[in-house]
């Protein structure tokens, strides 16, 4: 997999992370180039899209959250 050349200026970071709190596949698909690797900094994993919202999407129970940050 390589690293897209279509990297959006920017995302709307409330609404993905919105996603992620609520588990919404649909709506976190759309974040993404269908063949993308996303990279898990805290652990080194690489996903591919369907393996990261099986990750998010598929975790038991009721998320919270909240944006502490926001780095480029």
């Amino acid at each position: 997999m390589a690293v897209s050349d279509k990297m959006p200026d920017s995302i709307d970071v409330h609404n993905f992370f919105d996603a992620i709190v609520r588990q919404d596949a649909v709506r976190l698909r759309g974040f993404f180039e269908p063949d993308a690797a996303v990279v898990w900094a805290n652990t080194n994993e690489i996903f591919t899209v369907d393996e990261y919202i099986r990750a998010n999407c598929k975790y038991p129970g009721k998320w919270q959250g909240c944006i502490e940050s926001v780095e480029p």
